[in-house]
């Protein structure tokens, strides 16, 4: 609204307020005339309501923050369309249109082979002027893809003039694709735009293998390689390049797998170059941490993937020395990040190596008890430090062991497996106290009821089967009477223990635990072992079962008088 409409709409109500201040006159006059008193309650809100309606709805149409909130977040399609996905669309349809009319010439005959490369570089010239020209008229989005089009025509025409025609020699044509991508990083940098750093990337990687002779250079290829990804790395942090970052990361493992598959040699230097990947991105993750989400999860799994190239590649003595520096130094790591949030990814594969360590040097073999261990003391330490990674690995190094422990029957009483099924009941103890320390931290992930209620069940059966296995092995040689007396023995005493403890401690789940046991011991009599076993034996055995299924009775009457 304008000051000349404002004035005449000021001029406007002024006018009315004098028509209404005549009519108040009259209504005045006209009371003192009948002896009446004028009510000046009645008529102020007439006079208010009459002059500051407009006024109010004036305001509001002059200003609208929502409808504005509105109009600002609308999408507009028709440009994210036109100006985004348009040109990235149509830049191949471009490039497939000019390479089939490259080849329709060619076939007619009328572009020899130099004539074809100079074509081609000149192509990539025009497509960074017309790039060029389209940014300074503010088309960013169609400029940027033309520029970063060029890269890739620049390598191929030098790839087709190197292999194809021999035209270039191998070290001039190496050259110039390394200087493609150097040129490639440039615009990428003199324009701000990532999309032309990842493309630079892509071609970069594939330069060895578009060279005549450098791929049977396992140290060049290596070395290039390896120094190529180095320089995306320091660019992308510096850049704060994310896609670029995870781009680089990802391309060196098929680059070096492809050339270990189809060339071989000495592979052994290919592995070395991805455990120099993972130092850099280690160092890099320590000490600049620009994307934590994505870092975390490049470290975590390039160590994965540095371990299977160690294993693949390398021999067993290689193996074992990568698993002591790696274990020796996130360990170190995690001690000095300690209360920082990186101890988030270094305790996990600290932990995680750690397991790898201990497995290889037992040979993977009766490595239950150990993994058993450590997965208490890692949960331990996830608890201290409230970390759920750390808490998951760990339950999950404490099921592995666990597993290969149930795995490992006991057919001695006085063996490494007698002592690993006793780490893991005791382990079950440990657990329990960890959980329950922690409840409020392990609530925020887990069932924490369901949880209890699964360990409290587990290591009650596996209590069970450690007895069991126990008297077989105690009564190895004897007659099927006497391992039959024994295992029942073994069951009644641990159900009287049981509902001993469950009354006196007040716990309903143990008490439980004992009648179950004990009416599991009278199936197990009556339809396995009454047929093997004597009829002495058999009385005993009912005998027995009889009065401590009364005598247990006793128990819950006492309890409840």
């Amino acid at each position: 609204m304008n000051l000349e409409k404002k004035v005449e709409e000021l001029e406007t109500r002024v006018i009315e307020l004098e028509r209404q201040i005549d009519v108040l006159k009259l209504k005045t006059s006209s009371h003192s005339a009948t002896g009446k008193p004028f009510n000046r309650i009645d008529s102020k809100p007439k006079i208010e309501k009459q002059d500051q309606k407009p006024l109010i709805q004036t305001e509001k149409k002059a200003a609208d923050p929502i409808s504005l909130k509105n109009e600002d977040t609308t999408v507009d399609y028709e440009k994210l369309i036109g100006q985004v996905w348009l040109p990235r669309v149509f830049i191949l349809v471009l490039i497939l249109g000019v390479l089939w009319g490259y080849k329709a010439m060619v076939d007619i005959g009328l572009i020899t082979e130099p004539i074809r490369i100079l074509l081609g570089y000149a192509l990539a010239g025009f497509f960074v002027w017309l790039g060029e020209s389209q940014v300074k008229k503010g088309r960013n989005a169609l400029g940027q893809i033309l520029i970063g089009g060029c890269i890739p025509i620049l390598i191929l025409t030098t790839f087709a003039a190197n292999v194809l025609y021999g035209i270039i020699p191998g070290a001039l044509a190496f050259i110039l694709n390394v200087s493609w991508v150097i040129l490639g990083i440039y615009l990428s940098d003199r324009h701000d735009s990532q999309p032309i750093a990842v493309l630079s990337s892509i071609t970069g990687f594939l330069v060895p293998f578009l060279i005549e002779g450098t791929s049977t250079n396992i140290l060049l290829f290596t070395g290039y390689e390896v120094l190529f990804f180095i320089a995306l790395l320091f660019y992308a942090m510096y850049k704060k390049y994310k896609w670029l970052y995870l781009s680089s990361f990802i391309l060196l493992h098929p680059a070096l797998f492809v050339y270990a598959v189809t060339q071989g040699g000495d592979v052994e230097i290919i592995a070395l170059g991805i455990i120099i990947q993972h130092v850099f991105l280690l160092g890099m993750f320590v000490t600049k941490e620009i994307f934590p989400v994505y870092q975390r999860a490049t470290l975590f799994t390039s160590f994965l993937l540095t371990q299977g190239w160690v294993v693949m590649w390398l021999d067993d003595s290689d193996y074992t020395l990568f698993l002591v520096v790696s274990a020796a130094v996130y360990l170190s790591l995690s001690y000095s990040q300690r209360g920082a949030d990186k101890l988030h990814t270094l305790l996990p594969v600290a932990t995680y190596s750690l397991a790898l360590l201990l497995a290889d040097l037992l040979n993977y073999e009766k490595v239950g008890a150990l993994l058993v261990i450590q997965g208490v003391i890692a949960l331990y330490a996830g608890s201290a430090t409230k970390e759920k990674i750390q808490s998951l690995l760990a339950l999950l190094l404490y099921f592995i062991g666990l597993t290969a422990t149930i795995t490992d029957h006991i057919y001695d009483v006085f063996s490494y497996q007698t002592a690993a099924w006793l780490i893991l009941i005791l382990s079950g103890w440990g657990l329990k106290f960890t959980l329950e320390r922690n409840q409020a931290f392990y609530e925020s992930f887990l069932d924490f009821k369901s949880s209890m209620r699964i360990l409290f069940g587990g290591m009650a059966v596996l209590l069970l089967a450690f007895i069991t296995q126990l008297g077989l092995a105690a009564t190895e040689g004897y007659s099927s009477d006497i391992q039959s007396l024994i295992i029942s023995g073994l069951w009644i005493l641990y159900s009287i223990i049981g509902v001993i403890i469950g009354v006196t401690r007040e716990d309903k789940k143990v008490r439980l635990l004992g009648i179950v046991l004990i009416f599991l011991t009278l199936v197990k009599v009556i339809f396995i072992d009454i047929a093997y076993i004597s009829i002495l034996v058999r009385a005993v055995l009912f005998i027995a079962l009889g009065g401590v299924g009364i005598a247990l009775s006793r128990f819950y009457y006492k309890k409840s008088e």
